[in-house]
């Protein structure tokens, strides 16, 4: 169907001949098995060939990282935060998770004394 799954790569990696093209190619096995899930499929279950042949180009020995690699982490790890807090205020962990980030109470106060931003206290 012109598609690759996680399922064909994780097939793929269990494949000796497989793994030794990836090293041939200056792929190293490890770190593609490590990069593979987020950098190659994202959110999805399967990319076209031609978008993974692309990734495996990008993921050789000898490539330097490029300023569009670390916007794209950035978007990322932006993403990630993002999709934390939505779940967090989801479930009414939110306070915990602001209570966490704050700075030590002062003598004077205790954890239980701590406000989240709009002044309620935690």
């Amino acid at each position: 169907d012109g598609t690759i799954s996680r399922a064909e790569i994780s097939s793929m990696l269990h494949n000796a001949d497989a793994c030794d093209i990836l090293q041939e190619v200056g792929v190293p096995v490890q770190g593609f098995v490590d990069v593979a899930d987020f950098y190659i499929f994202g959110t999805r279950d399967s990319v076209s060939i031609r978008e993974f042949s692309h990734q495996i180009w990008q993921l050789r020995d000898g490539n330097a990282a490029t300023v569009r690699d670390v916007v794209e982490l950035r978007r990322f790890v932006t993403d990630q935060i993002k999709e934390l807090r939505t779940e967090q205020i989801r479930d009414g962990s939110q306070r915990r998770w602001r209570g966490a980030r704050k700075r030590a109470p002062t003598a004077r106060q205790s954890e239980l004394d701590w406000s989240d931003d709009s002044g309620e206290s935690v």
